[in-house]
């Protein structure tokens, strides 16, 4: 507690030095390296994350800093560092609500579980820091696809992830109102009894307006039982070795390359200097 460790702090100091950007991220366990309160927990780690703050600045004002900030339970049962439980999500959020009356970027978690494999279990811890995360709006966020309270990564969690990601963004961009999303002329025009299948406002708009995933199903009973009865993990298992094996990013365009290069090349001149 309230100790920077040499390599991290080395980090911070070189960080500044170069010019880069850094993440900081204390990583507290509540009951084990700082106080069981939710209270105790962001009290002492947002002094150890603004310490480290302090030493970057220090080093180099106005350098890129990005507050991080892993805070959650030591499970008194199996004194485990949670990656799934409540306080996980609750101490990610109010850390975030803490780094946007700083003004400062948050590096945040979203997408992760306890459980030895992705199952049930899984699913519904993924779901809510997903959720969390979307609501509260740390900047940068990582975890995605992690099991095993970060042990292990699972590509095909990180598949499951991206459709509710999906699903988590499409919640927090809300309900539009304007003449033409309320259509109350076209209301008036089906009047009782009729149907919106046909109508151009419908064409225009179902795209945009539903979220469609890519490995949730949807299929009548039926159409599932036709397709194979697949489970949702053995979807996913498919699309990472499709993925794996087939995919091809599409080129960056060339301006684009262009500019990255630049970029790299003032780095290596500035480091060549330094």
């Amino acid at each position: 507690p309230l100790q920077h460790a040499w390599e991290a702090a080395s980090k911070l100091i070189l960080a500044a030095r170069k010019g880069l950007p850094v993440v900081y991220t204390p990583c507290v366990m509540a009951g084990g390296t700082v106080p069981a309160t939710m209270a105790g927990v962001l009290t002492q780690g947002l002094a150890e994350s603004l310490s480290g703050l302090v030493i970057n600045q220090s080093t180099r004002e106005g350098s890129p800093f990005i507050m991080g900030g892993v805070f959650t339970i030591m499970d008194m049962s199996s004194t485990i560092f949670s990656y799934g439980s409540p306080e996980f999500n609750l101490l990610m959020s109010s850390l975030a609500d803490l780094a946007h009356y700083l003004k400062l970027p948050m590096f945040g978690t979203a997408g992760c579980s306890d459980s030895n494999l992705v199952d049930e279990q899984a699913g519904i811890e993924a779901a809510l820091s997903i959720a969390m995360t979307a609501l509260s709006g740390p900047n940068l966020n990582h975890d995605v696809g992690y099991i095993e309270y970060g042990s292990t990564s699972s590509l095909e969690f990180l598949a499951i992830n991206n459709d509710v990601i999906g699903m988590a963004r499409r919640l927090v961009r809300g309900i539009q109102v304007n003449d033409e999303t309320l259509a109350l002329d076209i209301i008036h025009k089906i009047g009782p009894g009729g149907h919106f299948l046909s109508e151009a406002h419908t064409m225009k708009h179902f795209k945009t307006e539903t979220y469609y995933p890519s490995l949730i199903d949807r299929q009548r009973y039926e159409s599932w039982l036709e397709s194979g009865s697949k489970t949702l993990f053995e979807r996913a298992n498919e699309k990472v070795k499709d993925i794996i094996e087939n995919y091809e990013p599409d080129p960056l365009p060339k301006d684009v390359q262009q500019k990255i290069r630049a970029i790299v090349e003032r780095s290596e001149q500035k480091i060549v200097k330094s």
